[in-house]
């Protein structure tokens, strides 16, 4: 998806005119799991950055949430 190597990528749009691109990459060996946000520049146009950092966080920590209850 637009030149990130990930196995799992795709946008969100917690909130309009927010679009967060969340990339998964699975652990492979040596190498732990891995996953990234990503986030637009008019992100910080539309929205605060410290409410822009607490949605990405709150994204995070839901995730994580749901991979420990479903591993």
């Amino acid at each position: 998806m637009g030149g990130f190597d990930a196995e799992i990528a795709l946008v969100l749009h917690p909130l309009p005119h927010i679009p967060i691109l969340i990339c998964y990459q699975a652990a492979d060996g040596d190498l732990e799991s891995e996953l990234n946000v990503f986030f637009d520049e008019c992100c910080a146009v539309n929205l605060h950055i410290k409410s822009l950092y607490t949605l990405c966080a709150g994204l995070v920590q839901m995730f994580e949430k749901i991979a420990i209850n479903h591993c």
